[in-house]
């Protein structure tokens, strides 16, 4: 009996390694991604954090490998019809697919493979977190708190970690550790949502996630990143709606107060809105949507050229400008008025268009139903949630999930946080997070 009992523990031995292995991997990425930077390269920003994007990716994969040399590990165990293994594997297989008869296969086999690890990695992120409590958090607030205070930082002219003068600190060149201001809305939407959920959820560390809340929706206010500042709004409200019930008529109020008192507090975004009300009044609505018109409607034509399958995965920017070409000499009397609207778009800067053009119907389908999987984790039934030790993540699990749909929906309609390594991870993150914590025994 003594030798079997010896012989059990070293069999889960591998499995206790492996675990504490993948937490670490967690953890340091989840701080890392969003702060590394090559103040010397090319890109400076986005290359650097695709790079430790693909090395995550890639170290799950080995991680999973790893794993199936013990038939005891516990990540085997993964019900095949969780919904952390169902979206995640369609995606890959639908990608396939789209890559196989892709206009351009070259570019769509390297987002295939940009696929292929955000799967490893939510499913690996998933498991992991089981065993975490809301202490996971503190990694990726931390490198948000840092992104947003030293945005700040440059935005004031104070300091910039990349030996610029005050002459040439201003809006355009704050960025934090993230790129330009669309980059810091993209990435601080999540952990701003998670930040408050958690103050709302848990007595401990309130006042140190309330304060990272506060910081992180005084950036975003500064950014003057409007796509993302309404989607902070609406995940915000979608949240005081949850906790509250019918006792959020105060918490809406102050929600849209304290907003309100922001939007005056800081003379640039009070001067862009009202810019804005001006466009609007002129019918200028190229302007309104800083010349995103011409790849809105050219994100349109390609869906509708290739309705099921896409032109293919990464194709967008390929394809932009022969198709703006065509588009401006079918119907010039709807020319776009903005110099932006010149530009070569790499990016559609609405990811449910893109989504649309490069992967079709399907593909739109499989991500709508990942957001409504998400979604859906807010509506279990109280009586449904375990008492105890897991209470708390499973109330932070339950107030973050919808509203961090709302917000990445309302995101997604003017900026492209799918296309950031950055904003992507911690997008993963969060929603493996809801998914590890949801209150049910399996995933």
């Amino acid at each position: 009996m003594a030798k079997r009992n010896r012989k059990s523990q070293t069999a889960k031995r591998p499995s206790s390694l492996l675990d504490q292995l993948g937490w670490w991997i967690v953890a340091v990425f989840a701080f890392a991604m969003p702060l590394f930077v090559s103040p010397t390269g090319k890109d400076s920003f986005r290359l650097p954090k695709d790079v430790l994007f693909r090395a995550e990716g890639i170290l799950f994969i080995g991680l999973f490998l790893l794993a199936m040399t013990w038939s005891r590990f516990s990540w085997r165990e993964i019900p095949r019809r969780s919904p952390v293994i169902i979206v995640p594997v369609a995606a890959v297989v639908w990608t396939c697919l789209a890559t196989a008869v892709s206009t351009n296969r070259t570019l769509s086999v390297l987002s295939l493979r940009t696929v292929v690890f955000a799967a490893a990695i939510f499913i690996g992120t998933t498991i992991i977190l089981r065993s975490k409590d809301e202490r996971a958090f503190l990694p990726l607030l931390l490198a948000a708190a840092i992104n947003g205070f030293v945005y700040l930082l440059q935005e004031f002219g104070i300091w910039s970690p990349f030996g610029m003068t005050s002459a040439f600190l201003g809006h355009n060149s704050s960025s934090g550790f993230l790129g330009n201001a669309n980059d810091v809305g993209s990435a601080l939407l999540g952990p701003v949502l998670a930040a408050i959920a958690a103050a709302l959820a848990t007595s401990r560390r309130r006042l140190l996630n309330s304060a990272i809340g506060a910081l992180l929706l005084v950036t975003l206010m500064v950014s003057r990143s409007l796509t993302a500042i309404g989607a902070v709004i609406a995940g915000l409200l979608t949240m005081a709606l949850m906790r509250f019930g019918r006792r959020a008529a105060l918490p809406l109020f102050l929600v849209m107060g304290v907003t309100v008192g922001l939007i005056f507090a800081i003379p640039p975004l009070r001067a862009r809105l009202v810019s804005l009300q001006q466009m609007i009044g002129r019918h200028d609505y190229d302007e309104v949507l800083s010349g995103r018109t011409s790849a809105f409607r050219a994100a349109t034509a390609m869906f509708l050229d290739h309705p099921v399958t896409g032109t293919g995965p990464g194709t967008f920017g390929w394809h932009y400008m022969p198709y703006k070409l065509r588009i401006d000499e079918e119907s010039p009397a709807v020319g776009e008025t903005s110099v932006a609207a010149r530009y070569n778009f790499e990016e559609a800067h609405n990811d449910h268009l893109e989504v649309l053009a490069e992967t079709g119907l399907p593909g739109y389908v499989i991500l709508l139903s990942a957001l409504v999987m998400l979604g859906s984790i807010s509506l279990r039934r109280r009586d449904e949630e375990p008492t105890g030790r897991g209470e708390s993540r499973t109330f932070i699990s339950r107030l973050l999930a919808l509203p961090l749909a709302v917000g990445f929906f309302v995101l997604a309609l003017a900026q492209y946080p799918l296309q950031l390594a950055s904003a992507t991870a911690i997008l993963l993150f969060l929603t493996a997070a809801c998914f590890a914590w949801r209150g049910s025994e399996t995933l």
